[in-house]
């Protein structure tokens, strides 16, 4: 993809964007071009008038605020603007498409309409739309700015598309305008999509790997060069504290921890962090709480590398920095002022703190609640790696971790977001493949490369030489790993399914037979988690159900990694053996690496929704009920069919919990939809008066038997599956906790929605209805029948209240 750097002169319009831009970098830009300016204007003028319009006049800062003026936003131009932002919000985009190339905005459209349009289809997980809005821009020759770049390589980095990011990463780097060229919000994207996918292999031949650590070193040595030949100048080339974050997590997943410490060293240096050694540990003094906040977290991942490795001295010592380091963030005054906060254009660390009436806005709080919960579960993983540290069962040899990583971790393809409608992403787009020849060469370098598999076994084995942690391995490489840790091949069949019954193999009381091998049982319930998080949910249910195995499915490659640690460290001497962690997209995983009738349960718990709201119109919902177009989320109905036919048709069964209730009603219209295109495959379970479940809504309203899905409240527990440990409290996964904290607007901190559906065998009925059943969906209908239009104008309302408050915001 080549990008032009043409554009029409006066007819783009100035965006806010760009003005934006043009603020934080206009002296850099100004002075370039009043140098040329004064280069030509000191030659003779050969080109007439032509030459006399290019030149700038001496006052460089006067001329400039001109040329802005010239050429301001219309009217028509801002209202363009404000409603696509509201579409992009809402995920909306398709609606935005249809707007923007409404024929009706041909003339008023610019730059910044096309940037809004590009990042609401990299959020909606439509990134194919995006490519062809920058298409249609090149092929006129528009100018196309890095922030419209940005947005797209924003697509590919949430798709798992990071072969497309990186190469156009590339292709900004090498732009002849420093201006075209990176900036710290791209480095950003670009350094989070290497979190969320994990290094692999970019082609089919397998001669070059890409993403992950990999990328986001080659991309961080060449800023650091950008650096060097400006004379380290931090105007266009500097990173800020999220940079350092994201390119040391990276390090430290990889167990690079030498590197990852000279790094942390560096960043305390680069942003003027006083660093005083005491008897606990060292303790940082700063001004910037995101910076002192980045700090904590880089320790934080560092002691986890080195639990992982047994240098239990330099974990201690790194959890504990990170508990100082975190300190150092609490103690900052929480209401700093508006003359004394930073505030950073770059990275996640940017927020907005006041609206117009000098109140705390609803974004500052949320921004709030959340970073205190971060720090929370920061503190929280510190002191639970010091205990692991400090005790007397610690493990005393490093290939503990080696055959844990193989034998409990497989790696697929990453992503950052979970909600991508059916059909939008190839597999191949992903990095995924179904060959299973070509499959153990993919996991085993992904391991080796980005999930510290590399070192873990150099440190094992300290004399014997093994491939390089940063390339491809090939299939010798592969074979000598698997012999090194005693087995012959990975979980992976010929049609390229897993075999969970080696790969839980060691819990089964029965030795495995030939037909428990074909139909890929252990023996054991086998439940799966999607959309898994960071693991705490089912490394709960591992440790309190032993006599049953769960597989943890996570899209981000990050959060995979934490997974695998959590399960690793938390169970004292010996790792939790019912676990395996999964990084992959859940509908492919479902469809192509599960056998099908094979799982006991399949639980989500707090699902993403695709915008907090959907789900408050009942007009959507029974278009969708009815077959129309769902919103990008990631149970889509073909995820849940999916699902549906992985169950054991004996008594499989599907448990969602949320505590969005639009969010469960548009899963509940799903699931109306996949049974009307399915019959006979689920059912909706029933519980009695005495369950503590208590039914609030049935769709669709006036259904019952068998075509019904019922939407209960209630508190999750033993009764759908969730199991605790004694004196455990309910609300165990990172998102319940943080929804506890309030950090939700749209979402209750006390109350769960809960919808349950199970596969129809042959224990139950299938088309019996009692009388009390139909008596109660009458009753339901009638009350619902008088609330219906009221509730639904009510709806309307607040939406319309919402969006305005989101375009006084904008």
């Amino acid at each position: 993809m080549v990008f032009e750097s043409h554009f029409r002169g006066a007819s783009r319009p100035k965006s806010s964007a760009d003005s934006t831009y043009a603020t934080s970098k206009d002296g850099n830009r100004t002075n370039l071009k009043n140098k040329q300016s004064n280069d030509s204007s000191g030659k003779s003028n050969i080109n007439g008038k032509k030459s006399k319009k290019r030149t700038r006049p001496p006052k460089k800062k006067e001329d400039s605020s001109k040329r802005r003026k010239r050429a301001p936003p219309s009217e028509e131009a801002l209202a363009l603007s404000s409603q696509l932002k509201i579409l992009s919000t809402q995920k909306r985009y398709q609606d935005a498409l249809d707007l923007y190339w409404n024929e009706a905005n041909a003339q008023i459209r610019d730059g910044h309409h096309a940037c809004i349009v590009v990042d609401c289809c990299s959020r909606s997980g439509a990134v194919q739309e995006g490519e062809k809005v920058i298409n249609f821009l090149k092929n006129r020759g528009n100018y196309i700015n890095v922030e419209t770049k940005t947005a797209l390589l924003k697509g590919y980095a949430h798709s798992g598309m990071i072969h497309k990011a990186a190469q156009l990463y590339e292709e900004m780097e090498s732009a002849k305008d420093s201006r075209d060229r990176p900036n710290v919000r791209t480095l950003n994207t670009l350094l989070r999509g290497c979190l969320w996918t994990a290094a692999s292999a970019e082609n089919s031949d397998r001669s070059n790997i890409t993403g992950g650590v990999i990328l986001s070193e080659d991309v961080w040595q060449w800023h650091k060069n950008q650096r060097a030949s400006a004379g380290g100048s931090k105007v266009g080339t500097s990173v800020d504290s999220s940079s350092y974050e994201y390119s040391i997590a990276l390090l430290c997943q990889a167990l690079r921890t030498g590197e990852a410490a000279s790094r942390i060293q560096e960043m305390i240096e680069s942003f003027d962090i006083k660093k005083t050694q005491t008897d606990r540990g060292d303790q940082f003094t700063g001004e910037d709480k995101s910076v002192l906040e980045s700090i904590a977290q880089c320790f934080l991942c560092l002691a986890r590398s080195y639990s992982l490795l047994n240098r239990y001295d330099q974990a201690k010592k790194a959890a504990q920095n990170a508990l100082n380091a975190a300190s150092a963030f609490s103690s900052l005054d929480a209401t700093d002022s508006e003359d004394n906060r930073k505030i950073v254009k770059g990275g996640k660390q940017a927020w907005k703190s006041r609206d117009d009436d000098g109140e705390v806005s609803r974004r500052s709080v949320s921004n709030t609640l959340f970073r205190a919960h971060r720090l929370g579960e920061l503190q929280s993983e510190a002191k639970m790696i010091l205990s692991v540290c400090t005790s007397n069962s610690k493990r005393n040899e490093t290939d503990d971790f080696v055959k844990n990583i193989m034998h409990r971790l497989l790696y697929f393809s990453g992503g950052g977001t979970t909600d991508l409608s059916a059909g939008h992403i190839l597999e191949e787009d992903r990095g995924e493949t179904s060959n299973h020849i070509l499959d153990t060469q993919q996991i085993l370098t992904s391991l080796w490369v980005s999930f510290g598999l590399a070192s873990a076994v150099k440190a094992a084995k300290p004399g014997r030489s093994f491939p390089s942690s940063t390339s491809c391995l090939s299939e010798s490489d592969c074979k000598n790993i698997l012999k090194f840790v005693g087995t012959d091949s990975l979980a992976i069949g010929g049609d390229g399914r897993i075999d969970f019954s080696k790969i839980f193999t060691k819990n089964s009381s029965k030795p495995a037979t030939k037909n428990s091998k074909l139909c890929g049982l252990s023996k054991r319930p086998l439940n799966i988690e999607l959309g898994a998080g960071f693991g705490d949910w089912a490394i709960l249910q591992a440790l309190s159900n032993p006599s049953s195995d769960y597989v943890a499915v996570e899209l981000r490659s990050d959060r995979v990694w934490q997974m695998l640690t959590k399960g690793f460290l938390c169970n004292g001497a010996s790792a939790l053996h019912n676990l395996c962690s999964v990084g992959s997209e859940c509908g492919s995983f479902l469809r192509d690496r599960v056998k099908p009738g094979t799982i006991t349960n399949i639980f989500v718990n707090h699902p993403e929704p695709p915008t907090q709201t959907f789900g408050a119109n009942a007009s959507n919902l029974e278009q969708i009920s009815e077959g129309g177009e769902e919103p990008a989320h990631m149970l889509n109905s073909q995820t849940l069919l999916s699902a549906a036919q992985c169950l054991d048709e004996a008594s499989g069964q599907i448990v969602i919990v949320t505590d969005n209730q639009w969010y469960a009603r548009l899963i509940c219209c799903t699931f109306v939809k996949l049974i009307r295109m399915r019959p006979g495959l689920l059912r909706s379970k029933n519980f009695g008066v005495q369950s503590g479940m208590r039914r609030i809504e049935v769709f669709p309203p006036l259904s019952v038997g068998s075509q019904k899905v019922n939407l209960y409240e209630g508190t999750p527990g033993e009764l759908i599956g969730h199991k605790t440990l004694q004196n455990q409290a309910i609300g165990t996964s990172y998102f319940d906790r943080l929804w506890r904290s309030g950090a939700g607007a749209h979402a209750e901190t006390k109350k769960r929605f809960i919808i349950i559906m199970e596969r129809r065998g042959a224990s139950e009925p299938q088309n019996r209805t009692s009388n009390a059943t139909v008596k109660q969906g009458e009753k339901e209908r009638k009350k619902r029948k008088k609330s219906e239009a009221k509730q639904k104008r009510r709806n309307e309302r607040r939406l319309l209240k919402r969006n305005q408050k989101t375009q006084d915001e904008g």
